[in-house]
């Protein structure tokens, strides 16, 4: 608070005067679209837990190395993609 509040000029740029940018959601749509992720999210994970548990019985692999090597290399590959793009 300190910073932004009784310092404002500091941190205000040259063009101070513009006006600022519309948001680009409402509060009820965004509301909206991040209980839709919510639900999509809980979803996507109750399908990747069946996946997980298909895998170990079909590879005869541990749930530990899925969980602690594999999902991390996939996540970040996912990741790293991302950034790129």
């Amino acid at each position: 608070y300190f910073q932004l509040g009784t310092h404002r000029a500091l941190f205000e740029g040259e063009d101070a005067d513009d006006e600022e940018e519309p948001p680009d959601l409402t509060p009820c749509t965004a509301a909206i679209l991040l209980g839709i992720a919510t639900v999509v999210t809980s979803f996507s994970t109750d399908f990747l837990i069946h996946a997980i548990k298909g895998t170990v019985s079909s590879w005869d692999v541990s749930q530990e190395f899925i969980g602690i090597i594999l999902l991390p290399i996939i996540g970040n590959a996912a990741e790293h993609y991302t950034a790129i793009t």
